[in-house]
């Protein structure tokens, strides 16, 4: 019994704060040391805690700011658990997904040779702590500019990118998705310090806020002398991934949630709502991953096409889906941008009603 008292005192960061006592049918009380443990240590200074217990060596407030401050930290680690679980989980369901044109998924790798399923298994398992940092920084810094949050998670987002590229073994699998769904993990950590709802719209404009700086790099990388194909888009007013979080992921908001959500509602599973959501951003969004591939002509023709069919079937089917993947397949087309904006449209989904999801 006195082992079991003890598991629960040790077994979480909270149990910190249980004292159990056990007595033996003498009512002689069981020590810790009885059963080989090493005698509780004080919340407050960390030394044996019976001899501050005896000497009274720390004042009530001491002991009740020392406690406090361990519920505050034991909730926090819980909220980035959380948050970083459902970013892993809305990349996974992104990938699961099946069919998406142009992309790598269960039926096939799309327009790539250099990556399958397990290619983006390897990236998914090594970003998990990336988004547990990037929400526990907005936890952290809840009282402070959302600006300031943006400029601690970029260096985060950095080195999950080497961590990427190692377990892929250079291949660009997840660079966009680092970037968006850091962004929104941070976000979400914010709200949750300020014990605000994580509803779509405040996680879409605190994003907003974060990222206010991006609007002016855009506007500076457009105006000078391009030097690769995406600042060669920023001038043509394309701004991709960094336009998608500067507008409050306006795409997500206003298109896929919506769809999703909607599908989730008739009773479709997760990769049939999934694939419908893909559909409709892929009419919407000028995706620069298959801008990159085909030219931004054909990109706006694929996107007409897409639209004429959803307003004959907002909801197209599987054979659709597929005969729109060969179609993308043929031209080289990969809709990556897309991709990411759907694990980010799941990452909005699971993180209103958070506790409901892990």
């Amino acid at each position: 019994v006195k082992r079991l008292a003890c598991a629960v005192e040790e077994g979480t960061p909270l149990g910190r704060l249980f004292d159990i006592d056990v007595l033996a049918p003498s009512g002689e009380k069981l020590s810790r040391e009885e059963i080989g443990l090493p005698a509780r240590r004080c919340l407050v200074c960390g030394r044996p805690g019976k001899g501050c217990a005896r000497s009274h060596a720390h004042s009530l407030e001491e002991v009740v700011k020392a406690s406090l401050g361990l519920m505050e930290r034991s909730f926090q680690d819980q909220f980035a658990d959380a948050a970083a679980c459902l970013a892993t989980r809305a990349l996974l369901y992104e990938i699961c997904t099946t069919p998406k044109p142009g992309l790598v998924d269960r039926n096939n790798n799309g327009s790539h040779a250099d990556m399958d399923m397990f290619t983006f298994a390897d990236s998914i398992s090594v970003l998990t702590p990336y988004f547990r940092q990037c929400a526990m920084a907005g936890q952290e810094l809840c009282q402070d500019r959302p600006e300031r949050l943006f400029e601690r998670i970029r260096s985060f987002g950095m080195v999950a990118e080497d961590r990427m590229f190692s377990a892929t073994r250079g291949v660009n699998t997840h660079k966009g998705a680092i970037f968006l769904l850091g962004i929104l993990a941070a976000a979400a950590g914010w709200l949750h310090g300020k014990e605000c709802r994580l509803l779509p719209e405040a996680v879409c404009q605190t994003s907003q806020a974060m990222t206010a700086c991006l609007g002016e790099e855009c506007r500076r990388l457009a105006a000078s002398q391009p030097r690769s194909h995406g600042e060669r888009l920023l001038a043509l007013g394309i701004r991709g991934a960094r336009g998608e979080a500067a507008g409050g992921f306006a795409s997500v908001r206003r298109v896929s949630l919506p769809v999703l959500r909607a599908r989730l509602a008739l009773g479709d599973s997760p990769e049939r709502a999934g694939a419908v959501a893909l559909m409709h951003l892929l009419a919407r969004v000028l995706d620069t991953n298959a801008i990159t591939r085909t030219g931004i002509e054909a990109q706006q023709a694929a996107r007409a096409r897409l639209q004429a069919l959803l307003r004959n079937n907002p909801a197209p089917d599987d054979a659709a889906i597929c005969a729109i993947d060969e179609e993308y397949i043929a031209q080289n087309a990969s809709p990556g941008g897309c991709a990411d904006l759907l694990a980010a449209t799941w990452l909005l989904h699971f993180l209103e009603n958070w506790r409901d999801h892990i």
